[in-house]
């Protein structure tokens, strides 16, 4: 269910205090028309009445798309309190009486970056775990051709063409592409198939892709 409240929000730029809605929770069927907000961030933005500045607000709350059988948690930090209410979770987070859809994927994320990541990899009908999985092949093969600098960060994005590729963020704040390849994708699909289907975590990333990687070797 989509759930909302009030807050006074101050305008980082005018100083002026005003309401803003805040969402506890968002169900894509309850509220069909945020489905794209949450997308754009519009549903997370502040627009100061007065003086017009934007300031995107962050805050713990759930999306949840039930037509997909999929419900991610974002907290703005690390939080081992919401990983395991996540784990143990089998209803809508507050209505006990809905019963989550029979294997719903389950995520956390404490990165807005990673939550932008997650429903991406959902709107192309991808598995964020094989997404994670080929990230480690793609930094292995940026990290062989430069060795010096390191990757901080990589995220699958959606380019304005609609192709998709790899934002990597290097340790010296510039950020560069590389290529989704479609077919590499597949390859990960087919030789992590047992692991994909044994996998129940709800904290998907680039440690949990090296944990599944070491088991392989």
């Amino acid at each position: 269910m989509s759930r909302n409240h009030i807050e006074k929000v101050k305008c980082q730029k005018c100083g002026h205090e005003y309401d803003y809605k805040v969402w506890e929770s968002i169900n894509s069927k309850d509220s069909p028309e945020l489905k794209e907000p949450v997308r754009n961030q519009e549903a997370f933005i502040f627009h100061c009445p007065k003086c017009s500045n934007g300031t995107v607000v962050l805050y713990p709350f759930f999306y949840h798309e039930p037509e997909k059988s999929f419900l991610i948690h974002f907290v703005p930090e690390f939080s081992q309190a919401a990983i395991n209410f996540m784990q143990e979770l089998d209803h809508d987070p507050y209505d006990e009486s809905i019963p989550l859809e029979a294997n719903c994927q389950k995520r956390v994320v404490f990165n807005i970056n990673q939550f932008h990541e997650k429903l991406l990899i959902l709107d192309e009908g991808l598995d964020d775990r094989a997404v994670e999985l080929l990230k480690l092949f793609i930094i292995a093969e940026i990290m062989n051709k430069d060795i010096e600098h390191k990757i901080e960060e990589i995220y699958l994005n959606k380019e304005k063409d609609g192709s998709l590729k790899f934002a990597v963020l290097f340790n010296n704040s510039e950020w560069g592409r590389t290529e989704f390849i479609r077919s590499n994708y597949d390859l990960i699909v087919e030789k992590f198939k047992v692991d994909l289907l044994a996998a129940d975590d709800v904290r998907i990333n680039t440690q949990w892709a090296m944990e599944i990687m070491n088991k392989k070797i």
